[in-house]
């Protein structure tokens, strides 16, 4: 920009005495803010942001909104407002300096919500016990479901039992940084036995024996966990690939990028990094691939089935349920290609259909990394002070390691 600035640090007069359009909500202004054409009502509108270390949700969830170009009565989205910000290069030294020094500050003296009653008392049954609530509700049986040849929208089906699942784990009020294991203990008991109830109303899951309906659900949870979270990530946080937070429940999140702000009681040990580093970098990926991507929920159903239903290398599984499986897949896929053609007018989808199966591996790709930090505390006997895991997946993985399903 050729026009000269005063002294002043974050606003100055341009010579030219025109008004030019707000390169965030376009409104008219003759005065520069942090060395760009901004008005004033924007550039204290990012001051304030930066100064509280606000969290902002999108008003459409995908974080696209057109903020110079909003309807009259209606509030522009701030996510979308502190993201053009950000996009037209707003950057103040002392702004960023002050920003540090506060979420520091927040760091450790953050308080958790007091409405939360329900949640802050730990869990005092044992996982045998969670499991038989499970156990209990997988025994839901229907008829037996045969009629393979018929039609069915696979996903459509499932979607929907998906949108009301995700209604309940989405986040309820502006996220903090973790600081109570009870909170995340207790949803993930809540998760752990509201997909189970997910599951058995889809017929074609609930028509299996119970045996296979407790293997696929034990193959299936953890995985869908992973992508469910890794999804309301993008829906709460955006789709920038350099912002790691995950939410750990409906209240508290967590930075991937920074395992080190919320585990610094596990720094002085190093064999403990080793092992998880590698599960941090597929955290990394995971998020990479899921915002470049910007998966919708229909496709993020069909990730969610190919978890489910393509299970090949589970041996213990009947023919008949790999057949079930494999025919609901093709199903799937055959919904897909019409979406894609129809919905979203995409004539070449073949590359994006591809990138679904490959979010699917790297899922479980994760998953696996997870349970080798598992297998590494206990082989190294590192103590509960230092794991960042929480008791209900440590209880979990035990549970499972003594073959106690079945």
């Amino acid at each position: 920009m050729k026009n000269k600035l005063s002294t002043n640090k974050n606003a100055s007069v341009k010579n030219e005495n025109v008004a030019e359009p707000c390169l965030v909500c376009g409104s008219a202004t003759l005065t520069l803010h942090y060395q760009v054409i901004i008005c004033y009502a924007c550039a204290a509108f990012y001051r304030r942001s930066v100064k509280i270390n606000q969290s902002y949700v999108c008003q459409r969830n995908d974080g696209n909104c057109d903020v110079a170009n909003r309807k009259v009565g209606k509030p522009m989205c701030r996510y979308c407002r502190y993201k053009k910000c950000l996009e037209i290069g707003i950057r103040d030294s002392k702004a960023e300096k002050d920003d540090k020094e506060i979420i520091e500050e927040k760091v450790c003296k953050v308080e958790m919500p007091k409405n939360l009653p329900e949640h802050e008392t730990p869990i005092t049954e044992s996982f045998e016990e969670v499991f038989k609530k499970a156990f209990i509700i997988l025994e839901e049986q229907s008829s037996p479901f045969s009629n393979l040849s018929a039609k069915t929208d696979y996903i459509e089906a499932f979607g929907k039992l998906l949108s009301d699942f995700m209604v309940e784990t989405k986040p309820k009020q502006t996220l903090i940084l973790i600081n109570n294991d009870n909170i995340r203990l207790n949803f993930l008991k809540d998760f752990y036995l509201n997909s189970a109830k997910m599951l058995v109303k889809f017929p074609p899951f609930a028509s299996l024996p119970l045996k296979e309906k407790i293997i696929l659900h034990q193959e299936f949870w953890q995985n869908f966990h992973c992508l469910e979270r890794a999804y309301q990530a993008c829906k709460y946080y955006g789709y920038d690939q350099n912002d790691y937070r995950t939410p750990l429940d409906n209240y508290q999140y967590y930075d991937s990028s920074k395992p080190e702000k919320h585990f610094s009681r596990f720094a002085n040990h190093k064999p403990f990094i080793l092992f998880f580093q590698p599960l941090i970098a597929k955290a990394a990926l995971l998020q990479n691939l899921i915002k470049k991507l910007k998966i919708t929920e229909f496709e993020l159903t069909y990730v969610c089935l190919l978890l489910l239903w393509n299970r090949y290398e589970l041996s213990e599984m009947h023919d008949s349920t790999h057949e079930l499986g494999a025919k609901i897949i093709e199903q799937a896929s055959e919904d897909l290609h019409n979406y894609y053609i129809e919905e979203l007018r995409m004539q070449s989808y073949a590359a994006r259909q591809a990138q679904l199966f490959k979010l699917a591996h790297v899922v479980e790709l994760f998953v696996c990394e997870k349970t080798k930090t598992i297998t590494a505390k206990n082989l190294f006997e590192f103590s509960k002070e230092i794991f960042p895991y929480c008791t209900f997946e440590l209880s979990y993985y035990d549970f499972v390691n003594k073959k106690a399903f079945y």
